[in-house]
């Protein structure tokens, strides 16, 4: 059964070569990259190796990773500290510009 599935596709793929060859050649190229992908993937998983994007993998050393999660909740917090002061600073600037607005307005007005 399966060969006889290899054999219609070698066919299938004969007559499409004969229609446009390029095209042909980039498919078979795309299936074979496709294919050895899945068979190394699938071999790492096998020999114990960490797979795509570590999956499966158990961290070495959990310290590390507290120590880094505890830093990057620390930039988190000082970041948020620097956002309220910079909506101070802005705010303190509106108010300026409305001061400044109104100023205007009100020498306008005069005239």
């Amino acid at each position: 059964m399966k060969i006889l599935i290899y054999f219609i596709l070698i066919v299938a793929f004969l007559m499409f070569y004969s229609v446009s060859p390029v095209f042909t050649l980039v498919i078979i190229f795309v299936v074979v990259v496709v294919y050895g992908y899945f068979k190394l993937r699938k071999r790492n998983v096998r020999t114990g190796g960490r797979g795509m994007f570590g999956y499966g993998a158990v961290p070495q050393n959990s310290q590390v990773d507290n120590i880094t999660t505890l830093l990057l909740l620390k930039v988190l917090m000082d970041n948020d500290n620097d956002s309220r002061a910079y909506d101070e600073k802005k705010d303190k600037e509106i108010k300026l510009a409305k001061k400044s607005e109104k100023k205007v307005l009100e020498l306008l007005e005069l005239n």
